[in-house]
């Protein structure tokens, strides 16, 4: 695991290095997945998810987007390739209302920017808006309307898909529990087998 922090490679553990969410993380499951099926022998990964957050905060001159950048510079300072960036995110936009339009203009700003500082790498869109228990379809089809195949933007699973407190969400129904992120985990590892 890279620490966008301080650019350290530690063993992997939760709460991962680099995030704020403590709950409901897939990324070393996906890991452990991605390691099982001989798609690479090793994985180091970083994560800068900042939960609550909407997809404004990432793009270009906003809050967040200083986090994207840092942590691809530390790869780069640490002789790591990106193989490829995970957006994984837009439950908060489900809540607040956001426009396909806004949405999509926000994503692509972001890829645009770190494309612009040399990050090349291939790009995977989760479908991801499940929150509370309630999916956007606006949210969905701005996820959908994102993936450019001729650009190495590629279409993620649907994580929206992996509904209800039974088994795969905690009782917010919100966050994965240990079964929805293991699930949410096996789909990611499929999808970057067949795209990255």
């Amino acid at each position: 695991m890279l620490n966008v922090y301080d650019g350290g490679v530690y063993l992997a553990a939760d709460p991962l290095l680099g995030q704020n969410g403590i709950t409901g993380n897939w990324l070393t499951r996906t890991a452990d997945k991605l390691i099982t099926a001989g798609k690479y022998q090793r994985i180091i990964a970083a994560s800068v998810s900042m939960g609550g957050s909407a997809a404004a905060t990432w793009q270009q001159g906003a809050a967040l987007y200083p986090r994207a950048l840092a942590v691809a510079k530390r790869c780069a300072a640490v002789g790591l390739p990106v193989t490829g960036f995970i957006w994984h995110q837009g439950e908060s936009d489900n809540t607040f209302g956001t426009t396909s339009a806004a949405y999509q203009a926000s994503v692509n700003s972001l890829i645009a920017g770190l494309r612009a500082a040399g990050f090349t790498s291939p790009w995977l869109i989760c479908k991801a808006s499940y929150i509370s228990g309630a999916v956007s379809a606006t949210i969905q089809g701005a996820q959908d309307a994102l993936v450019n195949i001729g650009q190495q933007i590629y279409a993620g699973p649907n994580t929206d898909t992996l509904t209800g407190t039974s088994v795969n969400r905690q009782a917010d129904n919100t966050h994965f529990k240990a079964a929805g992120a293991d699930a949410a985990a096996a789909l990611l590892s499929t999808a970057i087998q067949a795209a990255l």
